[in-house]
């Protein structure tokens, strides 16, 4: 793979897409009226360039992109490119303290901010030491932004840079990207992706797909600041001249998807289990039951030809599911720090992650961790030259601190993560994981936590699910708020009956002896869930200690 690409960057393959796919869609607005060809995406970018390379913006210099996802998102991240400078998303979501150490970490010279409410958290965030020199706002309808603020309507009067120049400028070890890891440890570490890595990505998954698996319609809704939706819907489709809809929050995903119909679609198990609960409900509510084609057209899922999760564990209840009605769901495992590993769409086994992708090895270790090496390997921590060195072996492979195995065919199966496995005081290592995807079958729980560390036996904490317990509570005629639900006995009940299932299927050591539900919901991207709802362990036992301490008295 290494030899595949050797010499190419992001910005070369972008300017190719803007020649090969010129009159091709690109880039939507869900909603909106903004519809860009690849010739316009081109002429964007470029005039994005020109206004920052008029602002100083150069070789080596950052821009931190603080958007939900948008056209102009693409734009002024390809813009960035052609200067080779390097663009950095941060979550939309992030609070100030949390931008402050996001811009000074990055040393932004620039930041974009995609309205007042944004620009309202990036303006909260000062002060930087001097940093950021400029902000941008992408939208101030009301004018409100001070006058130190610019506009980026204003910016793009210059005369556009030259595409093929500016690409040609751009070397393979430039930078591309810095990913912040959101996992469940903080404060989070950049790491820096150079455009030879990205480049390999992209073939890896483009090889992955199929070669004939072009100009299809794919959903960007996912922030821009995790490495897998970069990389499925800023950088493959330059390769495969797909095209894109953006959809500017994560919620707006169920409405917006009638009108793009994906052909592709890419989400955590948890939009999974969204749109599978809206299948159910279309089940309940007919009189008579509806055929496949019908189920799946009720969530627009019907032109769905390749279908992928990754992040966390996925219910076997939703999974079957999906498999039953046709929808083949292939799980794949990636990192922040090399981007996608293992996955297999067109021949994927339930239970595991897939098999490896094009660029990448992948061994055990004697204790079952998986190591990878990839030629989308990460240049190194944003200065962190000790944390780079941490995470490889002597001989150049990447610790992921992910325990799994591998089945004669080569299919991945996941463990735990190497950390999470709770060691009880009787000195039995337990994987929480599994416990947890047992739990999180029941239509009421959206999030389940294993206790046990250092304990004589396992506890859980469990999440009511949002979505399903307001029906639940309006059938038996209780209110729906999760403080009352949390103490209500009917439901205790219900989750006993479920918990004592669940130990059914499990040995012993591996049984919950209690539980208590949580009076609230955790929303992603919040204290106990990371973006792409992969659970805060170390947040959750802090913030939940004494009421972890009740289920051991």
């Amino acid at each position: 793979m290494r030899d595949l690409v050797r010499g190419q960057t992001v910005a070369g393959l972008f300017v190719n897409a803007v020649r090969e796919f010129a009159d091709r869609p690109a880039l939507r607005a869900a909603g909106g009226e903004v519809t860009w060809s690849y010739a316009e995406y081109g002429r964007q970018a470029a005039r994005v360039a020109a206004a920052l390379r008029g602002l100083g913006v150069g070789p080596g210099d950052r821009v931190s992109l603080l958007m939900r996802n948008c056209p102009e998102f693409h734009a002024i991240d390809m813009g960035t490119l052609l200067l080779r400078a390097t663009p950095t998303s941060m979550y939309y979501s992030s609070a100030p303290e949390q931008i402050r150490y996001l811009v000074e970490q990055v040393e932004s010279r620039v930041v974009v901010a995609d309205g007042p409410a944004t620009l309202e958290r990036l303006i909260a965030a000062r002060p930087y030491g001097g940093l950021p020199e400029h902000v941008i706002v992408l939208d101030d309808p009301q004018g409100s932004a001070g006058a130190e603020v610019l506009r980026y309507a204003d910016l793009l009067g210059a005369d556009a840079l030259d595409l093929d120049a500016a690409a040609a400028a751009v070397c393979p070890e430039d930078i591309a990207t810095i990913i912040f890891t959101s996992g469940t440890t903080r404060p989070a570490k950049g790491a820096r992706h150079s455009h030879a890595g990205m480049r390999a990505m992209v073939e890896s998954l483009f090889m992955a797909l199929g070669p004939d698996f072009r100009h299809k319609r794919l959903a960007s809704y996912l922030p821009m600041a995790h490495i897998a939706e970069r990389g499925n819907t800023l950088y493959l489709p330059l390769r495969a001249g797909h095209e894109v809809t953006t959809v500017g929050d994560v919620t707006a995903l169920a409405q917006a998807l009638p009108a793009v119909r994906p052909q592709y679609l890419f989400g955590p198990p948890r939009i999974w289990e969204k749109l599978w609960a809206g299948i159910q409900h279309v089940r309940a509510c007919a009189e008579v039951e509806p055929t496949v084609a019908e189920l799946l057209a009720t969530v627009s899922l019907d032109a769905v030809e390749i279908a992928v999760t990754a992040a966390a564990a996925m219910p076997p209840t939703v999974l079957d599911g999906y498999w039953e009605l046709g929808l083949r769901l292939a799980d794949g495992y990636g990192m922040t720090e090399c981007g996608p590993g293992a996955l297999d769409v067109r021949a994927p086994r339930v239970g595991t992650v897939g098999r490896v992708l094009p660029g990448t090895r992948i061994r055990l270790a004697e204790d079952g961790e998986i190591e990878l090496d990839s030629a989308a390997m990460f240049a190194g921590y944003l200065n962190g030259p000790e944390r780079t060195a941490e995470v490889f072996t002597p001989d150049g492979w990447l610790r992921t601190g992910d325990v799994g195995s591998l089945d004669a065919d080569g299919y991945l199966t996941l463990v735990d993560r190497k950390k999470d496995l709770i060691i009880t005081a009787g000195g039995k290592n337990i994987a929480p994981t599994q416990i947890e995807s047992l739990l999180v079958r029941h239509p009421l729980v959206s999030s389940a936590v294993a206790i046990g560390e250092a304990r004589r036996y396992i506890c859980a904490l469990i999440v009511l699910d949002p979505l399903n317990v307001g029906p639940w509570a309006a059938a038996r005629g209780a209110a729906p708020d999760p403080v009352r639900l949390a103490e209500n006995p009917d439901l205790l009940a219900e989750l006993q009956a479920h918990v004592d299932a669940v130990n059914a299927e499990l040995s012993r050591v591996e049984q919950v002896k209690r539980f208590a539900v949580l009076p609230g919901f955790w929303m992603p991207d919040s204290e106990e869930l990371t973006p792409t709802m992969k659970v805060r362990r170390r947040v959750v036992t802090a913030k939940y200690d004494s009421l972890i301490e009740t289920l051991y008295v």
